[in-house]
C-alpha cells in the first residue's frame, strides 16, 4: 500500500514538472502557481495550476491517471 501511495505521488510529481516545462515554454503564457491537494480530497482533483495568458488569469485543474 506505501509502495502504491509512493509511486502515485512520483506519477504526480512528473505530471507537474512536465506541465510546468511545457507551459513555461509557450511565450504568452505565465506559470503563476501550481497547488498539489491534499491527499484526502474526493473530488478527483491532484493538482491545480494558475496562469496567465496574454493578461487574462485561467485555473488548470488536473487529475494524473496512470495507465499501466
Amino acid at each position: 500500500m506505501l509502495k502504491t501511495i509512493h509511486h502515485e505521488k512520483n506519477i504526480e510529481a512528473e505530471a507537474i514538472t512536465k506541465l510546468s516545462d511545457l507551459l513555461d515554454s509557450i511565450p504568452t503564457i505565465e506559470l503563476l502557481s501550481v497547488d498539489q491537494q491534499s491527499q484526502n480530497d474526493n473530488m478527483g482533483v491532484d493538482f491545480s495550476v494558475e496562469v496567465d495568458i496574454s493578461g487574462k488569469r485561467h485555473t488548470l485543474i488536473c487529475q494524473v491517471k496512470s495507465s499501466g
